[in-house]
This record gives structure tokens, sequence and C-alpha cells, in this order.
């Protein structure tokens, strides 16, 4: 069936797919710890729930991977 589809569609899909679980994932990386998160795909809807409930978060995890993918730049 993977041959029916054009290799952008497929693209497409997959950075579509990406693009959600990585926003769902926000809630875990920056360690918020509230039942008020978003169940929602979308970015809006993700995105808003990020920056209110941000003061319930841990930014340790957050703070230590931007600091490693800043010292790997400069380097």
């Amino acid at each position: 069936m993977i041959d029916f589809l054009s290799h952008a569609a497929i693209v497409g899909f997959m950075g579509g797919a990406a693009i959600t679980i990585a926003l769902q994932q926000l809630k875990g990386f920056l360690g918020i710890k509230t039942a008020h998160f978003t169940t929602d795909t979308d970015i809006v809807h993700v995105m808003r729930s990020v920056f209110s409930e941000a003061h319930h978060g841990v930014y340790s995890p957050f703070l230590s991977l931007s600091l490693s993918i800043y010292m790997q730049i400069i380097n």
C-alpha cells in the first residue's frame, strides 16, 4: 500500500505525527505535575496549557538539556 502514496505525503504524515508526539511530551519534559493539562493534540491548546501551568513545573531537565545542546553547538 505504501507504494501508492507519494514521498511528500509520507514525509508530511510522519512530520505531523512527530510534532503531535513532541507536544504531548512537553508536560513530562517540563515536569508539570497538574491534572489540568490538556488532552487535545493541537498546538494552540497544548501551548496554552504549557504557559498557564508553567508555574507547576520543574525546569531542571529542560535547563540541563538546553545547556547540553548549547555546549554542543559552540564546540
